[in-house]
Formats: structure tokens, C-alpha cells, sequence
């Protein structure tokens, strides 16, 4: 075990401490790309995860990537290596949201946990 070991495994626990009054799932798409012409979409089985959600810091807004009614989610590493991308979508007690921005953190080194900006 590292240190990034012991941070994830932490912070998981805390999130998932914390977020046990809702549900977040991340959605996402697998693509073949055996037919570049014509890739073929497959949705992946969807992800429940660990986090919490909410209005997105003013130090983030930036006008049009993150606009400030954006939420803004802290979310664990998800299981298996799969990393949240602008392609995917992220449902939140129901409702679903456009992934807009995604930063780890650290921004440097293996990933403790995301930083996820969504959008209605």
C-alpha cells in the first residue's frame, strides 16, 4: 500500500459516510472502434458511487466551461480504473446531468478522488 492507497481508502470512507441520505451513478459508453467510419455505441452497466454534490465554488466559475449554476460533486475513484469524462452523464437522486468538467485530485500523481462540474 502507498500513501494514495491510504488517502482513497479514507476519503472513501468518508464519503460514503456522507452520502448516505442520496444516490449518485455515473452512466457511461463503451465504443467499438473496429469501423472507424461507423463506431458503435454500447452503454456500460451504470456505476454507483460514493459523493457529495453542491453549488459550485465561485473560484471554479469560469463563464463557459463552469457557469455558476452548475453543481459542482466530489466524488471517490471508481471501482475498476473507469475515470468520469465529458462524455458521460452522472444521475443524482433521480435526476441527470451533463458532466461538463472533470479534475482529479491530485492533479498530479494517482487520482484520491474527482472533482466533477454537471449541469442540468
Amino acid at each position: 500500500m502507498n500513501i494514495y492507497d491510504d488517502m482513497r481508502a479514507a476519503l472513501s470512507a468518508e464519503l460514503a459516510l456522507a452520502s448516505s441520505q442520496g444516490s449518485i451513478v455515473y452512466h457511461y459508453s463503451t465504443y467499438d472502434n473496429s469501423t472507424p467510419w461507423d463506431p458503435v455505441e454500447t452503454p456500460a452497466d451504470p456505476v454507483p458511487v460514493s459523493g457529495v454534490v453542491s453549488g459550485v465554488s465561485e473560484r471554479y466559475v469560469d463563464g463557459s466551461t463552469v457557469v455558476a449554476t452548475d453543481l459542482q460533486c466530489l466524488l471517490e475513484v471508481l471501482p475498476g480504473g473507469i475515470e468520469p469524462t465529458t462524455a458521460g452523464t452522472l444521475e443524482v437522486d433521480g435526476s441527470t446531468y451533463q458532466i461538463v468538467r472533470v479534475d482529479a485530485i491530485p492533479s498530479a500523481g494517482e487520482p484520491v478522488a474527482w472533482r466533477v462540474f454537471i449541469r442540468a
